[in-house]
């Protein structure tokens, strides 16, 4: 059985998350994490409940361009010449763990919620928020 780590670092609008398995290691880098974040959640999402078996994923700031292709319960995330195979529900259960224990943090620290004064361009404002919140519904459903 393979393990999965994961960990995500959230500075200002920049996003840097790490997913590694037994035989793969990925970061993925995302600038602009407010418009970057909901999409990628969103992205997965679909991924996960078979909505599409393709999607693109931009760095933006980054100039990093995913694309990831869904093949049965397998992930195939592409980066430039670099190519990545992961179950895609663990995977997803691994980015869903990282962000959960991102976001613990970021409570205890009163960094979230984010004041609706300052959420208009904030990575983690409504949009990311929600864009979350189905994501991860969408990982606890597969999970039973």
């Amino acid at each position: 059985m393979q393990v999965y780590r994961s960990t995500v670092k959230i500075d200002e609008g920049d996003i840097q998350l790490y997913v590694a398995s037994n035989q793969h290691e990925l970061t993925f880098l995302l600038g602009l994490g407010s418009i970057a974040l909901p999409l990628f959640f969103n992205n997965l999402t679909e991924l996960l409940n078979h909505q599409t078996s393709y999607v693109e994923v931009d760095g933006w700031d980054y100039l990093t361009f995913y694309t990831f292709s869904r093949h049965g319960d397998q992930v195939v995330i592409k980066e430039k010449h670099d190519k990545y195979a992961f179950n895609i529900f663990a995977f997803c259960e691994a980015v869903d763990a990282a962000f959960k224990k991102c976001f613990r943090k970021m409570r205890l620290e009163g960094l979230l919620p984010v004041p609706v004064e300052d959420s208009e361009f904030h990575p983690l404002a409504k949009p990311t928020m929600d864009a979350y919140q189905r994501f991860t519904s969408a990982v606890n459903k597969k999970r039973i």
